[in-house]
C-alpha cells in the first residue's frame, strides 16, 4: 500500500482548486443522451466544485456528474470502484451506483471550452437532505454516527490507486490548510483563539497520530451529503449517502470527526449531543 506524506504537501497546492465546469443544463441533456442513452427533464443540483444534473426519465432518476478537472481521472475511477464495491455488499444504507455508458464505460471525458472534464452517470438516491433540518434530535444524531460507521465498515477492505491523493479535506492535511486559511479571519482576537486551539489540538494529536488506523474512508458523511426519510414522529432519519467526492485514504477516525463537525453547527449550544454519534459509530466500528 502506498501512502503520501502530509508534511510534504504545500498549502498552495492543497487550496488550488480548478473552476467549476461550464457545462449548462442543455449541454448536460445532450451528454446524457449521446453518451448514456438517457433522456428526460434536467434539473441542476447543488455542488461546491462540480456540476450535477438530475435527469428525470420515464424509468426513474439518474444524476449526470460533470467533475472538476482538478480531481483527476484516478480519483474518479476510485469513486466508481468504491460505489460498486459497496453495492456488492448490499449495505443497510442507500448509495449511488455507477451507470455504464452506451459503449460500456463508466467514465467519459468531454470538451468544456479549452478544458476537458470527466462525465459520469450515477443512480439517484431518493430522500430529503439533512441540511433542511435545523434541530437534530438525539436519535437523528445517533443515526448520523451509525451511517458514518457503516460507510467506514463498507470501505474497510477497499483499495485503489486513486485513493492516494492530496486534498485539503484529508484531516491529515489540517496543519498546512489551517496555516493557509488563518489569515482569512479578520478579527485578531478570534484569529488568535483559533490558532491557539489548533496548536493545542495538534500537540495532543502528535502523541497518537502514528497509531491511528488508516484505510479508505468516505470523509464527508455530513448533513450536506446525507438524505433521509421522516419517521412516525416526523423526524428526518438519515439512511442514504449521496456523494463520495471526498473519498480518500486517511485516518479511520476522520470519518466520525467530520460527521461530528456537521452536527455541531446544528446544535451549537449543546455540543455534548454529538457524543450520541460517537457512541453509535463505536457500536458498529469500535474505536480504540
Amino acid at each position: 500500500m502506498t501512502t503520501h506524506d502530509p508534511a510534504a504537501s504545500s498549502a498552495a497546492a492543497l487550496l488550488d482548486v480548478a473552476p467549476r465546469p461550464g457545462i449548462d443544463a442543455d449541454r448536460a441533456a445532450q451528454l446524457a443522451r449521446d453518451l448514456f442513452g438517457v433522456e428526460g427533464g434536467v434539473r441542476e443540483l447543488g455542488s461546491h466544485q462540480d456540476r450535477n444534473f438530475r435527469i428525470d426519465t420515464a424509468d426513474g432518476r439518474t444524476v449526470l456528474k460533470v467533475a472538476n478537472r482538478g480531481w483527476g481521472r484516478a480519483a474518479l475511477e476510485a469513486q466508481n470502484a468504491a460505489l460498486l464495491h459497496i453495492a456488492e455488499q448490499s449495505p443497510s444504507f442507500a448509495a449511488p451506483v455507477p451507470v455504464a455508458a452506451v459503449d460500456g464505460t463508466l467514465l467519459h471525458e468531454v470538451a468544456d471550452g479549452d478544458d476537458v472534464v470527466p462525465v459520469r452517470l450515477l443512480t439517484y438516491v431518493e430522500g430529503t437532505p439533512l441540511t433542511s433540518t435545523r434541530h437534530l434530535a438525539p436519535q437523528v444524531v445517533a443515526d448520523l454516527g451509525r451511517l458514518s460507521a457503516l460507510a467506514s465498515a463498507a470501505l474497510a477492505d477497499f483499495d485503489h490507486p486513486g485513493l492516494d491523493r492530496v486534498v485539503q479535506w484529508d484531516l491529515r492535511q489540517a496543519g498546512p490548510v489551517l496555516a493557509a486559511l488563518l489569515g482569512s479571519i479578520t478579527d485578531p482576537d478570534r484569529r488568535a483563539l483559533v490558532a491557539d486551539c489548533a496548536a493545542r489540538a495538534t500537540e495532543r494529536l502528535v502523541e497518537v497520530a502514528d497509531r491511528l488506523r488508516v484505510q479508505a474512508i468516505h470523509g464527508d458523511v455530513t448533513d450536506d451529503n446525507v438524505v433521509g426519510h421522516p419517521d412516525e414522529a416526523g423526524r428526518l432519519r438519515p439512511d442514504g449517502i449521496i456523494d463520495f467526492g471526498d473519498l480518500t485514504r486517511s485516518w479511520l477516525v476522520s470519518d466520525i470527526a467530520v460527521t461530528v463537525s456537521s452536527i455541531l453547527r446544528h446544535e451549537p449550544d449543546d455540543p455534548f449531543v454529538a457524543l450520541e454519534a460517537v457512541r453509535a459509530f463505536h457500536e458498529v466500528v469500535p474505536l480504540d
